[in-house]
């Protein structure tokens, strides 16, 4: 992967409708542009602690990368206090999602 393109991988931004169908596309100037057309979406409302989950090609520092370049210098150096702690690893080729699922914890 080339220096810093981890950064602005394109994350896909979606808005289901309550027939469950609409289109998923990514942010602009976030690599190739492209659409998705997705249907028959079905789920339940998120849980009360809703959670964010990262996953990239790179890693956990992937994330901490990204989040630096989303927050900008400004509000870098407002900040007194930015700390990215990995909580567990996971193994080599890992049977699922669940295995190879690490905490990532961000204290500001």
């Amino acid at each position: 992967m080339k220096a810093g393109e981890h950064i602005y991988m394109g994350f896909p931004i979606r808005a289901i409708n309550y027939k469950g169908e609409g289109i998923m596309y990514k942010e602009k100037n976030r690599g190739d542009q492209g659409e998705v057309k997705v249907s028959g979406v079905k789920g339940l409302p998120p849980p009360p602690p809703t959670k964010v989950g990262i996953t990239g090609f790179t890693g956990w520092q992937a994330g901490e990368d990204q989040i630096r370049a989303e927050l900008g210098d400004e509000l870098l150096e407002f900040l007194t206090v930015l700390k990215f702690m990995q909580n567990g690893s996971s193994v080599i080729d890992a049977r699922n999602q669940n295995v190879a699922t690490v905490d990532l914890r961000i204290f500001a």
